[in-house]
């Protein structure tokens, strides 16, 4: 006999201006349908989010994000998305929200990735960002 499916809200956030192949709602969508049958795990809902918003203070002006946070809640079941940076490209929001009462599962990771390591994977690039960003300026000084 198969067991009961586990539930989970799926969330899409649709970013403009960006070449990656996630940014799309289709594949993003894909990306959440192969986890969640992987995983057998029951989308009861999808939100999908269009608004641009980025840092802390956007959490607010993510009504979707909301939206599926609280039915989360409600539900005793995890947010699942396609990618991490499909959440945030923030990683002092990840941080935030993975600190909070709801668990995310992340559909690039799979499920049995910890949080810690989500953290991580979002933490890296921003920081190699900075270096790079660094070491650019420190050889464009003129040298005497």
């Amino acid at each position: 006999m198969k067991q009961t499916m586990h539930r989970a809200v799926a969330y899409i956030r649709a970013t403009t201006g960006r070449k990656d192949q996630f940014v799309d709602i289709a594949a993003q969508r894909t990306a959440i349908q192969r986890i969640a049958a992987a995983e057998e795990l029951d989308v009861v809902a999808e939100h999908v989010e269009t608004a641009p918003c980025e840092g802390l203070g956007a959490l607010r002006h993510r009504p979707r994000l909301l939206a599926a946070l609280a039915l989360a809640r409600t539900a005793g079941c995890p947010i699942l998305v396609a990618r991490l940076d499909c959440l945030s490209g923030d990683a002092a929001v990840i941080a935030r929200l993975m600190a909070g009462d709801v668990r995310f599962l992340v559909a690039e990771f799979g499920t049995e990735v910890e949080p810690f390591m989500a953290r991580l994977h979002q933490e890296l690039p921003e920081r190699m960002q900075e270096l790079i960003h660094d070491l650019t300026r420190a050889a464009l000084v003129p040298r005497d």
